[in-house]
Parts: C-alpha cells; sequence; structure tokens
C-alpha cells in the first residue's frame, strides 16, 4: 500500500450517534470499503435497517439467517418437550424445512407482531435481517445501557487491503461495563474489524460481534436467561477530539510498523527473547511486569483455596488482584517460589529484573519450557503481516494472519524514541500462555 493512499486513510471518519453532535459530514458517495462501512454504521445510527441490509453481503445474510432460524427451532423444541433451554447449539447444521413441522406454529414474542416461525422462515435473508434488526435493536434506545448497541460510539480508523476483493475496515467502539454498580463508559474501547468483500462492482460488509453478532440475538432466543441493568444511571458522554495526523517523518520512518510486525515474529519463531524483548514498547514490559508479578503472587498465596475448591467440586475460584504490589505487599511475598521459571526463583528475583530481562524469562517459561498447554504450541504458529494502518503519530495499528486463528489478528504499535514498538496482545505475551498449573501437577 503507497504511503499516499495510506496517509489519506489517517483521516478518521466519525460515526457517532446524534446526542454526541459527532455525526460525519454528508460525503460524495465513493464505492470504497472504508465508506461502505461508513455508510452502513450511519444506517445502523439511523435505525434504517433496509438500508443497513443493502450494505450487507447476501451470504452474511443468509448464515445470519440461519444461524437465528437455527437457534430459534432448537430453544423452541426444548422448551415444547419440557427441557431446560440451555447451551451447546449448532444452528447451522439444523436443516429448517424439516422442523417446520413441529415448530412452525410456535410464535416469537421478540419479534415485533409476534411472527410464528414458519413466517420468518418464508422471509428473503434480506427480509430476515430487517426483521432481526427491528427485534434485536429496536426502534429507540435499549433499557439497559450495557446491552445497548446502536447508540454506542463508532470512530473510523482506516482500511487494509487483504486481497483485491477483501479488505478490513478498523475502527472504534464504544466499551461499556458495570463496576461496583456503576456504569463505566469508554467512548474509545476496543477497535474492531469489520471484514468487506467486493461483490460485481460494489463492497459489502460481512458482519462481526458489532453488526449481526449472534450473542445480542441470545435475548430474543434465550430470554429466560436476559439479565438486565436499567436501574444503573448513564453517565455523560463528551465526543473525544479526532487524533492529529502523523507528521512526515513517522510516516517515513523505518522500520516502519509493518516491518517491526514482521521482526516480531521472526524473533518469537525463533525463540529468540532477546530480540523479541528490545522490539517491545518499555513503558509495555515495566506494566507488564508488575501485572505479572502480582498475578504469580496471588496464584502461589490461593494455592490453599484452589486445593479446597476441588476438594469440594467447585468448577473456578474467583481471584482478585492489584496491577502492582507496593513495596511493603511485595516484600511480604518475596520469598515466594515458582519453580516453572528457569533462572530466577523467587518473587523478589523477579521482580528485581529489569522490566526486559523479566519478559525475556517469561516467555521462556510460558513458550520454551512447558509441555503442555496453549503457549508451549503458540511460537510453532505461522504468522504473516499484511498491511498497517496509521491512527495518530504515535499509535498504528498491523493486520496479520495467523494459523491457529480463521480471522486477521491486530498488533498495536507505539512510537517512542526509539522507533515503533509493539504493546503485545493475546497473542503473544498473553497472561494465559504461562501455565501454572503445572505447578500442582
Amino acid at each position: 500500500m503507497s504511503g499516499v493512499v495510506k496517509e489519506v486513510m489517517l483521516r478518521s471518519c466519525f460515526i457517532a450517534v446524534a446526542t454526541l453532535f459527532a455525526v460525519s459530514a454528508p460525503m460524495p458517495a465513493q464505492n470504497t470499503p472504508t465508506e461502505t462501512v461508513r455508510r452502513a454504521l450511519t444506517a445502523l445510527a439511523q435505525r434504517d435497517w433496509g438500508a443497513l441490509a443493502s450494505f450487507v453481503d447476501s451470504e452474511a445474510l443468509q448464515s445470519l439467517r440461519q444461524d437465528a432460524l437455527g437457534m430459534l427451532i432448537l430453544t423452541t423444541e426444548q422448551r415444547l418437550a419440557g427441557q431446560e433451554v440451555g447451551g451447546g447449539y449448532n444452528p447451522n447444521e439444523v436443516i429448517i424445512a424439516e422442523h417446520l413441522p413441529r415448530v412452525g406454529r410456535e410464535r416469537v414474542s421478540g419479534f415485533p407482531k409476534q411472527p410464528t416461525i414458519a413466517e420468518l422462515a418464508s422471509l428473503s435473508p434480506r427480509d430476515f435481517f430487517i426483521n432481526w434488526a427491528e427485534a434485536v435493536y429496536g426502534d429507540k434506545a435499549q433499557d439497559d445501557p450495557v446491552s445497548e448497541v446502536v447508540e454506542l460510539y463508532r470512530r473510523i480508523i482506516g482500511e487494509v487491503k487483504d486481497m483485491p476483493d477483501r479488505a478490513y475496515v478498523l475502527y472504534r467502539r464504544e466499551s461499556r461495563h458495570i463496576e461496583m454498580g456503576e456504569l463505566k463508559v469508554n467512548l474509545l474501547g476496543r477497535v474492531m474489524l469489520m471484514p468487506v468483500v467486493r461483490t460485481g462492482g460494489d463492497w459489502r460488509i460481512r458482519l462481526n460481534e458489532d453488526i449481526g453478532w449472534g450473542i445480542d440475538f441470545s435475548r430474543i432466543s434465550h430470554p429466560e436467561g436476559r439479565y438486565r441493568s436499567s436501574k444503573i444511571k448513564m453517565p455523560s458522554r463528551i465526543s473525544p477530539p479526532e487524533p492529529a495526523a502523523p507528521p512526515p517523518d513517522r510516516l517515513a520512518a523505518r522500520p516502519s510498523p509493518v516491518e517491526v510486525v514482521q521482526s516480531v515474529f521472526r524473533a518469537f519463531a525463533a525463540r529468540d527473547w532477546q530480540a523479541l524483548s528490545v522490539l517491545v514498547d518499555a513503558p509495555t514490559l515495566r506494566s507488564f511486569q508488575q501485572r505479572q508479578i502480582a498475578y504469580l503472587s496471588m496464584w502461589i498465596q490461593s494455592r490453599e483455596d484452589r486445593g479446597r475448591a476441588k476438594r469440594e467440586g467447585l468448577a473456578f475460584v474467583m481471584y482478585s488482584y492489584e496491577d502492582s504490589l507496593a513495596p511493603e505487599a511485595l516484600a511480604q511475598v518475596a520469598t515466594l517460589e515458582v519453580p516453572v521459571f528457569q533462572r530466577h526463583h523467587r518473587i523478589g528475583e523477579l521482580a528485581a529484573l529489569a522490566p526486559a530481562e523479566f519478559f525475556q524469562e517469561w516467555c521462556a517459561a510460558a513458550y520454551a519450557t512447558q509441555k503442555e498447554g496453549f503457549g508451549a504450541w503458540k511460537s510453532g504458529f505461522d504468522r504473516e503481516a499484511i498491511d498497517q494502518v496509521f491512527e495518530s503519530g504515535n499509535l498504528a495499528w498491523v493486520l496479520y494472519r495467523s494459523s491457529h486463528g480463521r480471522t486477521p489478528d491486530l498488533m498495536p504499535v507505539r512510537w517512542n524514541e526509539g522507533g515503533w514498538r509493539i504493546l503485545l496482545n493475546d497473542d503473544i505475551g498473553w497472561q494465559g500462555d504461562l501455565d501454572l498449573d503445572r505447578l500442582e501437577r
């Protein structure tokens, strides 16, 4: 991708709810992945389900229809049989026509006008999606602010072309969660990927965990388990400023973000932990060490609780720990031993290491020495960087594919004095990669 194209893509497009007064200004029609996603998000914000359906790829519409109807059929059959509606379904395997004689007359209360399953099954994929959206998203904001989808703030970052007929548009989506009875809102939330495919001469979206997500449909298919938090007060929401375009020297810097990530993959595959640590952002290494020390301390100290839970037949134990330990707390756990590490076995020794050295020790324990667990296999996966998108002068995203996943992953890359450095993600440097259960085997 040329530098000129990337620089154009840096100009982030805003899609936001009207209450934030941040809706994008009108733009001329452009047949690009970014413009398709921008229009789709605008249709979503306006609850124009027919317009939204026109931007969705036909295969995605058919897949959503199959998943939703299959789920309705399976859950309805369980209710009619007097069984508890649970999980473990595979709606893709349901042959819809074969089940309609048994459940086709049953009405679905979550849809407008409570149609029967047979009536829903008679709809085309496009019309089914329109009805699906009306049922799931409604004609106004949800009573439960945590379950809200339409009213969320979104901002497009840019696009990456994977193949001539396939691209991915990166965008930010507001996140919400409940903490100590209070609704927490992060407008810049998480970065999401919208797959976009070219059909004929037009680009169409493929749906993701934001639009057309099956989990959102569970409030229709599984109304018994729906949790509402409508009494939670909604905090004020102020549209964040648009990030400044990166200066030319950041765009031209070498190694570029995608080149740094390629070097990360080579070091990871070679298990060269020293070379890998040099490519990680320094503040990220410090916070990684602090969190891991706190987590390791908690794990060792909770050994008795885990043993008691196992004896009592409990499936899991809830843990709570701080992101870092205060000096006095660290002094109390300094002699605790963590034998999974090769050279430094005590918490105090690990905490005294330089962040880069600790990261090297951690990687050796997580990816090189354990024989079982996900971390033991990770360095053997193939990874290929696709391209990069700059969100600002200090932050870029590299899209890459891996042999262990069906969809591409994102690696965040941040600028510092030494150039571009990665920030780690759930693929490399994930806490769960270090299998501490082997301490008890």
